[in-house]
């Protein structure tokens, strides 16, 4: 008896700790949208709804491959995203 519920508990634990990171992922997921560097607004308001977009990727995957699919399509945009910036930048200067 005191194994089950040690279980049961632990299991509370774990979806716990996935809720949290989910949250947490998306949490990091708006906040680089919020914080980006703007030197071109439609520049900017692209890469918003490209996040955007992952956000909602992020949370309607069903496995492990699909979330690691989004972080891979995440971190391509966000460097896809600072050439753009920097290439404008060094033009403007």
């Amino acid at each position: 008896m005191i194994s089950v519920q040690k279980s049961l508990c632990e299991l509370d634990r774990c979806e716990e700790l996935r809720e949290a990171t989910a949250e947490c992922y998306e949490l990091a997921l708006q906040s680089v949208a919020q914080y980006a560097v703007e030197l071109e607004a439609s520049s900017v308001e692209q890469f918003h709804k490209r996040v955007a977009a992952l956000n909602e990727a992020w949370r309607a995957a069903l496995s492990p491959g699909e979330l690691r699919a989004v972080q891979a399509s995440f971190r391509g945009e966000l460097r896809q995203y600072v050439r753009r910036q920097c290439r404008l930048h060094w033009r403007g200067s």
